[in-house]
């Protein structure tokens, strides 16, 4: 098996993953600030329904954040690993 990587590209990737995660963190939080200040006014079942979806997608997304960390972690590891091995060369 063949495997073709540019270590620049996966570098650039792995940044772009990392600094898209923290952007999507920072959006989650200031939703979930507005969500806590609308129920100060909004409290009914369609509220509470809203909510819960709210957060059952919160999770969702906090695991495909951790993920995302995971892999550009990954990333970075590979793309230093065939820079050695470029260099060996």
């Amino acid at each position: 098996m063949q495997t073709i990587i540019d270590p620049n590209e996966a570098r650039r990737f792995a940044g772009f993953l990392q600094e898209t995660s923290r952007e999507l963190r920072s959006r989650n939080a200031a939703v979930n600030r507005s969500l806590m200040e609308l129920n100060a006014t909004w409290r009914d079942s369609k509220y509470d329904s809203f909510e819960k979806l709210f957060e059952e997608a919160t999770l969702q997304l906090e695991r495909f954040l951790e993920h995302s960390e995971k892999y550009a972690e990954y990333l970075r590891r590979k793309a230093a690993i065939v820079d050695r091995y470029l260099d060996r060369r």
